[in-house]
């Protein structure tokens, strides 16, 4: 499972290095394969080892493919993804057309999230977590209506 935060920097060409602790759950439970989206709200990418996207994939594909919501959402995942693979050096390469998408620039932030890894643009994420302190009851409260 991802987890932690980590802070990093994208070097000129859109890469990062991804960190150890990372990379030895890739090598351990998955492969160097993944699957980079933005999801409908653009304001951060996922990090899917590719067998956890393909798991995604199949749900979706159990959806009706007619349906007005699923179409919408599989052309904002198709348009703004890319599968890639870590180079020799640990390092994912984010395209320019996501990085852009998504807002990033030098200062990036990884947040584990279990089965996938969040990038987010530093400044983005603090001001994300700014804005969403000021829910703090509300939100423990659905924490323990869910058992958490």
């Amino acid at each position: 499972m991802f987890r932690g935060r980590y802070d990093h920097t994208l070097d000129p060409k859109g890469r990062f290095n991804l960190p150890a602790k990372y990379r030895e759950i890739l090598a351990e439970k998955y492969n160097d394969q993944l699957y980079l989206v933005s999801l409908a709200d653009g304001q951060n990418l996922r990090i899917y080892p590719l067998k956890e996207w393909e798991e995604v994939e199949a749900k979706i594909a159990q959806l009706p493919s007619m349906d007005q919501h699923i179409d919408s959402f599989m052309l904002q995942v198709s348009y703004y993804s890319c599968e890639c693979t870590l180079d020799k050096a640990g390092r994912v390469l984010i395209p320019q057309t996501l990085r852009d998408h998504v807002g990033l620039t030098r200062d990036i932030t990884l947040i584990g999230k279990l089965k996938f890894i969040e990038v987010w643009d530093k400044n983005k994420l603090i001001s994300k977590l700014e804005e969403t302190k000021h829910h703090t009851e509300e939100f423990r409260s659905y924490l323990a209506g869910i058992g958490i």
